[in-house]
This record gives structure tokens, C-alpha cells and sequence, in this order.
């Protein structure tokens, strides 16, 4: 029994490494975010209203506000004021204000992020670019894909709406270091992990929830599995083989479903990552072509 625990522990943790991306459930749908930022952008913006608007999409994953949602940043030289609406280990959605202005970079994540201008005027610039600053007005939108950086400019009073997905823990590591050594604030860093880790750990959607919805659909698949190879082993296999591996059966099908369960999280992964890639290059084109 305790061998047949060790495995089904050691068959969860590849699990969750290989379809962190794929059964990682994203609370908002990206075309409801677009909508309601176009809706609020313009001189006559309410952070109210669009919190209201955020909170209709889904109550209970809107946070509370605390000490712990709004907080000063000023990582990659990005000064302003960051108000969280939710975050969680693959989904992030905040309002970013700058009320003076900056000039900065953005940092090189693991997640896509979709920028909308509310109030305000952003210019970014991809890091190898040598041509002039795009700029982004109000009502506006640009997705800054994963693995990029790009150079930003940003008027006073700006206000932009994010939503990210992707790996976040990176992210927020990135921010913390980036805090302590380009900004020599080790207070703020500490603050900004604090706040995630509170969030995460007694927020609305918390790790906790996030692992047991996890480990429920993996071994759901393996069910699945399961049931699938006892059919044809009751079916195909001969009756003297079934009387000698009898003791063993139950391992062996527990094995091979958590086998043939990883493989097929691991198919559904690489195709997710294919989509992906074949969505960042058709982007590419098209802006190549406009």
C-alpha cells in the first residue's frame, strides 16, 4: 500500500508540472476585459464604475478591498499605484494609474498581458526597435506578448487596465528583485510579496482551491483510463494470465492510467503551446502586412 501511495504522489507531482497551463482554469474571458475597458476608457472615467462593471463579470472572485490591494510600484522605473482586482497563480487583473508620468520597461514574463488605455497616453517600443514609439490612445488595446520587453512612456495621469495570463509567481519574483535592486526599495518588495501571498493564501480563489480542482481532474482522467484498460483486460486477456497477475492487477492498471493520463495532458500541453505560437506569428504578420 505503500508503494501504491509513493506512486500515485510521484504520478500527481509530473502532473501538475506538465498541465499547470492546460487544466489551470481562467476565472474572466478576455473578450469580456476588452469590452468593459473600451466601455470605461475617456474623459469620463470612474475607477467606481469600473469596478462595478469587474464585479458583475464574477462576484466571487473580485476581491475585497484591503491594505492589500492597492498598492505604490515602481518596478522597471513604471512609478504609480497599482489597485489588484484579482490575482492568482495564472491570472492577474489590475488598474495601473500614473499620476505623474514615467518612463520605464516593462519585465520579461512568462504571461501575456492585454494593456488598455483608460485615461492618459501610453508609447512602448519593442526592445530592438529602431523606429518611432507606438502610442495607445484612450479606448485603445495591445497585447504585450510572453518572453518580450518593451520600453514605455507614459503621459501624466495615466491609467491603464491589465490582464495577464501566464505564470505569475515568476512574475512576482521579478518584481521583488526588481524592487530591491533597481529601485534600493526593499520595503515595497516586501509589501509586494506580502500582498501576493495573502491573496493567494486567503483571498477568494486561493492555492488550496486551485490544487484540489487540479488533483479532482487529474485523477478524473484517470478514472477514465482505468476503466478504459480493465475493459480490455477482462476482454482480450486470457483467463490463465488473469489468474497469475491477479495480485498485481490493481498496481498495474493504477500505473498504466496515471501513464496514459500524463501522456495525454502532456498532448494536450504541446498543442496548446503550438496554438500559441501559431497565434503570436499570425499577430506578427498581420502587423507586418498593416
Amino acid at each position: 500500500m505503500e508503494i501504491k501511495k509513493m506512486i500515485r504522489n510521484l504520478f500527481f507531482v509530473i502532473s501538475t508540472l506538465l498541465v499547470f497551463y492546460k487544466f489551470s482554469e481562467h476565472v474572466y474571458r478576455v473578450r469580456d476585459i476588452k469590452f468593459l475597458s473600451k466601455q470605461n476608457a475617456g474623459d469620463y472615467f470612474k475607477a467606481k464604475d469600473l469596478e462595478i462593471d469587474i464585479k458583475k463579470l464574477n462576484k466571487e472572485a473580485f476581491l475585497r478591498e484591503n491594505k492589500y490591494t492597492r498598492l505604490p510600484t515602481a518596478s522597471g522605473g513604471l512609478n504609480g499605484i497599482v489597485t489588484i482586482y484579482y490575482i492568482s497563480l495564472c491570472e492577474v487583473l489590475v488598474l495601473y494609474q500614473s499620476p505623474r508620468g514615467c518612463v520605464g520597461f516593462t519585465g520579461r514574463d512568462f504571461m501575456n498581458t492585454s494593456v488598455t488605455t483608460l485615461t492618459g497616453e501610453l508609447r512602448y517600443a519593442g526592445e530592438m526597435s529602431e523606429g518611432k514609439m507606438k502610442v495607445l490612445s484612450p479606448g485603445e488595446l495591445h497585447v504585450f506578448r510572453s518572453g518580450t520587453r518593451h520600453a514605455i512612456e507614459m503621459t501624466p495621469n495615466t491609467t491603464l487596465l491589465l490582464y495577464s495570463r501566464g505564470f505569475v509567481p515568476y512574475t512576482v519574483l521579478a518584481v521583488v528583485y526588481d524592487l530591491v535592486q533597481t529601485s534600493f526599495d526593499p520595503l515595497l518588495a516586501l509589501q509586494t510579496f506580502e500582498a501576493y501571498a495573502q491573496h493567494i493564501t486567503f483571498g477568494n480563489k486561493t492555492i488550496l482551491d486551485y490544487l484540489k480542482k487540479l488533483n479532482e481532474k487529474f485523477w478524473l482522467v484517470v478514472a477514465k483510463t482505468k476503466h478504459f484498460i480493465t475493459n480490455l483486460y477482462t476482454e482480450y486477456c486470457p483467463r490463465s494470465i488473469q489468474n497469475g497477475v491477479e495480485e498485481l492487477y490493481p498496481l498495474v492498471v493504477e500505473v498504466c492510467s496515471a501513464l496514459l493520463a500524463n501522456v495525454y495532458a502532456s498532448l494536450l500541453y504541446v498543442w496548446k503551446v503550438v496554438r500559441q505560437f501559431g497565434l503570436d506569428l499570425y499577430s506578427r504578420v498581420y502587423n507586418m502586412s498593416s
